[in-house]
């Protein structure tokens, strides 16, 4: 426990560890922000057509990608 306490410590005065730690936090703010405005796009029939015909489309592509090789 004592050197659990000493490492704690040590990371929690570096300043490197700190910087880190703010940039991911801030970092996943972000990225649930983004997913909560995209929320609202996803039920539109339209939006959701376009995404299965993009998707099938790279997945055919890739597919033959693979079966020329």
């Amino acid at each position: 426990m004592r050197s659990f306490r000493q490492g704690l410590r040590s990371s929690i005065t570096n300043p490197k560890v700190i910087t880190l730690y703010v940039i991911g936090s801030l970092h996943l703010v972000a990225v649930v922000a983004g997913a909560h405005r995209a929320r609202s796009v996803f039920p539109r029939h339209s939006y959701r057509r376009n995404m299965d015909v993009m998707t099938g489309t790279a997945l055919v592509g890739f597919g033959a990608a693979l079966a020329g090789e």
